[in-house]
């Protein structure tokens, strides 16, 4: 089998560790509480996601070290209706938790992150409309306002999440929110000009498992939801043959 055609096969991949990780956690969070509510450090469930998370994070980096697809942008995001239903359900994630922070008002920044959430949704929108014509690329602004966005939504997040002395309650969704925030960020990039589209596909699929993980134990699981089903639909082509296209060595 040629090394090219199985990336084809890691979104799937991804999203089958991320299933297991979310089951995993599932597990942790039913039966490894104490009697204050606190995990159980030596819990079975959070030392094996730990261990698939490690797994995931270093199968990924190793298998994508030759992954190098450039080209015309037309090439490298045709047009595609996954796509765009991606970028349609990450902006209703999106808007979803916007219109939460401007009804809670927790902070001055969460405020902000919530006015910002609703350009941002509309941005994102956008540019699922754009995956509905063949050749239209959209200016790399729209892409830069979800990334401004999940910037103050992780500024806004990372107070409670501070203060929060269990690991497995946020680290996820902090992991989650900045391989988002970096996935729009290149994905900006790319909207400007082509270039190596590695950094991308690697984040994406980064981004994909822990939100998948995220959807267990949190306050705002549409969102991550949202965010996973944009990210893993916005990988661009896997099938361009590659700089080092050939078997895996």
């Amino acid at each position: 089998m040629k090394f090219d055609l199985k990336y084809n096969q890691l979104p799937l991949f991804t999203l089958l560790c991320g299933g297991l990780g979310a089951l995993l956690r599932i597990w942790l969070y039913a039966t490894g509480l104490d009697k204050e509510g606190l995990l159980v450090s030596a819990h079975p469930a959070g030392i094996l996601v730990l261990i698939l998370t490690g797994l995931v994070l270093v199968f990924l980096i190793w298998f994508l070290r030759r992954f190098k697809s450039q080209g015309k942008y037309s090439r490298q995001f045709p047009k595609s209706i996954w796509g765009a239903v991606g970028a349609f359900a990450g902006a209703a994630g999106v808007l979803l938790t916007a219109m939460v922070d401007l009804i809670r008002r927790e902070s001055a920044i969460s405020l902000l992150a919530g006015l910002l959430g609703i350009v941002a949704a509309a941005a994102l929108a956008f540019t699922g409309l754009c995956r509905l014509k063949k050749n239209l690329r959209p200016n790399f602004l729209f892409h830069t306002l979800v990334c401004l966005f999940l910037v103050l939504r992780l500024i806004s997040r990372y107070q409670s999440w501070s203060a929060d002395p269990q690991l497995h309650d946020y680290c996820f969704q902090l992991l989650a929110t900045v391989s988002a925030m970096l996935f729009a960020y290149h994905r900006a990039a790319l909207d400007l000009k082509s270039e190596n589209r590695r950094p991308l596909v690697i984040l994406g699929l980064l981004g994909t498992y822990f939100c998948c993980l995220s959807l267990v134990a949190s306050a705002a699981p549409l969102f991550y939801a949202g965010l996973a089903v944009w990210m893993v639909t916005n990988l661009g082509e896997l099938n361009i043959p590659t700089q080092a296209s050939g078997e895996a060595g």
